[in-house]
């Protein structure tokens, strides 16, 4: 009996010895994947923060840079959209990128790219040597608003990508506040080119970290391999993707909205905002700069903000249609009541809700990830992403040529309004185009989309 008892205990012992060393692998293993997870998260903040600081680097050394190259106003701009473009055009091929090897490859590849973009740009010695460097770093900068929403699928889950989705924009517009000031004082006691080779320096540190340390999801950390095999797409399925993605009706009719959004917050906060307060009010740059902090306090805060509200109502649409109705009014404030709104102070508050204006863009993406196949994020998004660059890089050109348009005939104020009008017209399309949406309730609704597209398809063949 005693031989017994104790055959009993030590196999009682062993196996609460074998549970408990498995109970601190398990231990082990999850602190090693929140580990992964947090340097992950850092490491894409810190790539959207030089997406931002890239884009407007160049009001800040416009001095320098024209001393260095010889530039003039007009190749000056040239150089400037130099960042659009190649950021524009690179979408889709991020997006194909993004579905097919994962994003923090896609991060990584791109990232090292901006790093060769400014180191050239850093050791230029000629206006076409500088401006290859720009488009490098345009096209490189061109993953992490994309790859973004699929890191946040992985990791996250897909219902609280737009509130995370924020933070990540939120360092952004860091990047955006860090090119103004604090990279003017760079620049005076360093050197512009020393600024660019510190740039190149942080994006080849994302890069190797993308490749050696982040992960796509917790599976890949826990297991070392690929994360599902499976769902990594070929490029005969990206190109019939990208027919799913162009034959949904909500695609159009969203894209639609993002080049509204983005055309009439980038025409005025990147380019007339200034102008407009200085020819209007009489204000000085101080004055009229002071107005547009306001405007970037509005964005940012709004940005943290908007998507907790949208994933805790269930709703984009609503979301979307709600930003609209502000920007009608915001437009509408603007054109007929700018000297009402200067006299109550009013204007201060505007100028903060046409920031907040630019926080629709993560609703959107989210958006534009649930009305299609969640196997193609990445086009979906990539699709969208590259109308809102459009919307953004011609509208300062458009708006400045009706300005020039009207002036024969206005000035002052009364050329503002005739110009805020067709702004105010926009907003309008902008807040149909999503009321003639359908509302996700943020689940992915493309199987009930593709089922309507079906029978609507099938009434059309039984009529003809």
């Amino acid at each position: 009996m005693n031989a017994k008892y104790m055959s009993d205990k030590i196999i009682l012992t062993k196996f609460v010895n074998i549970f408990e060393r498995r109970l601190r692998m398990k231990n082990k293993s999850k602190k090693t994947t929140n580990a992964i997870m947090w340097i992950s998260m850092v490491t894409v903040a810190l790539s959207f923060f030089l997406v931002q600081f890239h884009r407007n680097t160049p009001s800040v050394m416009r001095d320098e840079l024209i001393d260095a190259f010889s530039m003039n106003a007009t190749s000056f701009g040239l150089f400037s959209s130099m960042y659009f473009y190649p950021y524009m055009l690179a979408q889709i091929p991020v997006g194909m990128l993004l579905d097919s090897v994962g994003p923090r490859r896609t991060i990584g590849f791109c990232s090292a790219l901006a790093a060769a973009g400014a180191l050239i740009f850093g050791v230029s010695t000629s206006y076409p040597m500088a401006c290859i460097g720009r488009v490098l770093i345009g096209a490189g900068v061109a993953a992490p608003v994309i790859s973004t929403q699929k890191f946040l699928i992985n990791w996250i889950g897909a219902g609280k990508t737009a509130s995370y989705y924020g933070i990540f924009s939120f360092c952004g517009k860091l990047g955006g506040m860090f090119a103004q000031l604090p990279l003017a004082w760079l620049v005076a006691h360093l050197d512009w080119r020393a600024v660019f080779f510190i740039t190149a320096s942080i994006s080849l540190f994302i890069a190797a970290l993308c490749l050696f340390v982040v992960r796509d999801s917790e599976e890949e950390t826990l297991s070392g391999k690929k994360v599902a095999e499976g769902t990594k797409q070929s490029f005969v399925d990206l190109i019939s993707a990208m027919g799913h993605v162009f034959s949904n009706k909500y695609v159009w009719g969203m894209m639609g909205v993002m080049f509204i959004h983005q055309a009439l917050y980038g025409l005025f906060s990147s380019t007339w905002a200034v102008p407009y307060l200085q020819d209007v009010f009489g204000m000085d740059k101080i004055q009229a700069s002071a107005y547009t902090t306001c405007m970037l306090v509005g964005a940012m805060l709004f940005t943290l903000i908007i998507g907790p509200i949208s994933d805790r109502i269930k709703k984009r649409k609503t979301v979307v249609a709600g930003v609209s109705i502000i920007m009608v009014i915001v437009w509408g404030l603007l054109a007929f009541s700018g000297e009402v709104l200067m006299r109550t102070n009013l204007l201060w508050g505007v100028m903060f809700l046409m920031g907040a204006t630019s926080a629709s863009v993560q609703i959107i993406f989210a958006y534009s990830r649930e009305i299609n196949n969640p196997k193609f994020v990445g086009i979906a998004v990539s699709s969208i992403n590259m109308v809102g660059m459009l919307g953004n890089a011609l509208s300062p050109t458009v708006f400045g040529a009706l300005l020039e348009h009207y002036s024969v005939s206005y000035s002052g104020g009364d050329l503002y309004k005739m110009v805020f009008i067709p702004c105010i017209v926009l907003s309008v399309v902008s807040l149909i185009l999503t009321l003639l949406s359908r509302e996700t309730d943020c689940q992915n609704c493309y199987a009930d989309i593709t089922l309507e597209s079906k029978k609507v398809h099938s009434v059309v063949y039984q009529h003809n």
